[in-house]
């Protein structure tokens, strides 16, 4: 077993990106958005849960009664902000497990676990969190800009080891 550092994380998650562009193109937005938000896998594909506050500003509610995220449309991919401007879904959460299998395929290092779970495409959500981090933000900005309610949601995507085995 091999503890993953955030540079690894980073790596991983970019090596995937890098690869859908070439192998699954149609998915390649979806992973960058989960880099660029640390969004849940499965909320890009509700686009009732996204909409446009004004023109800069886009607002993700969040799944499990967690408090509403806010991004500027020039941050997330443009595919994806044209199609929550003309509610033209790119995917639907009936297209979940095709990424879940593209995920696999391209994270050519192997799986990442928790102590006791496998992370899936939630590394992405482990590394933009160690990223806030890095950037300076604490665990109380970290929780606010997560939209959650507890700091120690914002603590375990912070500090929870991830293995590659």
């Amino acid at each position: 077993m091999e503890l993953l550092q955030y540079d690894q994380l980073n790596q991983l998650c970019l090596n995937v990106i890098n690869l859908s562009a070439s192998f699954y193109r149609k998915y390649n937005w979806y992973y960058n958005l989960l880099y660029l938000t640390g969004c849940r896998p499965s909320e890009p594909l509700n686009l009732d849960s996204w909409s446009f506050v004004s023109p800069s500003l886009i607002r993700l509610n969040p799944l499990k009664n967690n408090n509403p995220r806010f991004f500027d449309p020039g941050l997330l991919p443009g595919v994806f902000v044209e199609s929550i401007a003309s509610y033209d879904p790119l995917l639907t959460p009936s297209n979940l497990s095709a990424l879940n299998t593209a995920f696999k395929l391209l994270n050519t290092p192997g799986k990442v676990y928790t102590a006791s779970d496998f992370a899936g495409m939630y590394v992405f959500r482990y590394r933009y969190v160690r990223y806030l981090l890095i950037q300076g933000m604490n665990m109380e900005e970290i929780k606010s800009h997560m939209g959650w309610h507890s700091v120690s949601m914002a603590e375990s995507y912070a500090t929870k080891p991830l293995f590659r085995h």
